[in-house]
């Protein structure tokens, strides 16, 4: 079988020397195979750019996913050395801040703070209001992706496998926890949930960790991927994508793993199937929706897991993870569309190119708007009518 190769990262001499012997395409999009041609249809839903910004938060990197978050009438965005904040119906600038590094994690909010994470480890905390520095914390590698802040804890995942809880207020660290990561594994991290008083992290050994987010205790622990295979890279069981909550039931997918579906409260499996991706999921009460890793969209049953429908229309184009949007789900893709899909149907309800420059994380949602954010840090807002 033919892999859609994604970014991944070397994390040893031993996977180093691997690449040095040829291997080379670990680090690469594998771009032999051509993305599938984009079909035409009849729109049956109608969609309108209501403005675009340039927020100076470009990423060079294709392992680099920032996540944009919203928070009442303002968007948070961040990506090269910047961190910035805009007026959601607007699209005015309200503040930029510099950063010292490359961000490699975020943006998170919560307590008043705006949190991001950079390539040499900083784990960095910024006025929701003013975009001015309130703390820097030094952390032990490159930070891959940031909590929520909740009951004065934010939680950061560093590329060495360790997770750090810090005080919002001072970012002191507070605890600290470590799992061992796998010779070769995916570049990047899925973002902690909180729930409760826990923190749920996934890791590059395919395991799904829940810790008291106060204490920093392991509470549970669910294993969503074991290794195996060959080659290293067929043992790669990353839990990278998207996490969703709904509910006591929190869902969850692997690379070369499961998708399944996880009791937030006792860490019990209610159900899996086996499956692969690296962007993760989308869920409401009763439907959960994936792209696999080779590119396929699925509509599963959130009650059992079992295929609804499947679409094959965005096979090898990259794709992000889906985000629900009323009746549709929207989807992203690298050369720049963002395509709208009816979650009844499976088909294509409308289509818009917004940056030729592409996309490599999900849009988010607010209402009938989608925010995107693209790789030449080019903000869209969409409205879906």
């Amino acid at each position: 079988m033919t892999k859609t190769i994604r970014p991944v990262v070397i994390l040893s001499l031993f996977s180093l020397s691997l690449i040095l012997s040829g291997c080379g395409v670990f680090g690469k999009k594998d771009k032999t195979l051509q993305p599938t041609p984009l079909k035409t249809f009849t729109a049956t839903a109608s969609s309108r750019i209501v403005w675009q910004s340039k927020t100076a938060s470009a990423s060079k990197k294709d392992y680099v996913k920032i996540h944009p978050v919203i928070n009442k009438n303002t968007i948070y965005v961040a990506g090269g050395k910047t961190a910035s904040a805009w007026d959601k119906q607007t699209g005015q600038k309200r503040w930029v801040s510099p950063v010292a590094d490359t961000v490699t994690a975020g943006v998170n909010i919560g307590e008043g703070m705006v949190f991001v994470g950079t390539s040499s480890g900083n784990a960095i905390a910024l006025d929701q209001v003013t975009g001015k520095p309130r703390w820097v914390q030094a952390l032990s590698s490159e930070v891959l992706a940031v909590s929520p802040a909740q009951n004065g804890r934010v939680v950061f995942r560093s590329n060495d496998g360790k997770i750090s809880a810090l005080s919002t207020q001072t970012g002191e660290i507070m605890w600290q926890q470590s799992r061992k990561t796998p010779i070769l594994s995916l570049r990047g991290s899925s973002t902690p949930i909180l729930s409760g008083n826990k923190v749920i992290v996934g890791f590059d050994n395919g395991k799904l960790t829940a810790f008291d987010l106060q204490a920093g205790h392991a509470i549970w622990e669910a294993i969503l991927g074991v290794p195996r295979g060959r080659t290293e890279l067929d043992r790669i069981v990353d839990i990278d994508g998207k996490l969703a909550l709904v509910g006591s039931t929190l869902y969850a997918a692997t690379y070369n793993g499961q998708i399944a579906a996880v009791d937030v409260n006792s860490g019990g499996v209610r159900w899996s199937h086996g499956y692969s991706t690296d962007t993760g999921v989308a869920a409401d009460g009763g439907t959960l929706y994936t792209v696999s890793e080779k590119g396929d969209v699925f509509k599963l049953n959130a009650q059992n897991g079992k295929p609804i429908w499947k679409m094959d229309d965005l096979v090898r184009r990259f794709a992000t993870a889906p985000s629900i949007i009323g009746s549709h789900i929207v989807i992203a893709d690298e050369e720049g569309y963002l395509h709208f899909i009816n979650r009844s149907t499976g088909k294509f309800a409308n289509r818009i190119k917004a940056d030729k420059r592409g996309y490599s994380v999900a849009p988010i949602i607010e209402a009938n708007r989608v925010y995107a954010l693209s790789r030449s840090g080019l903000l869209t807002v969409i409205q879906l009518q």
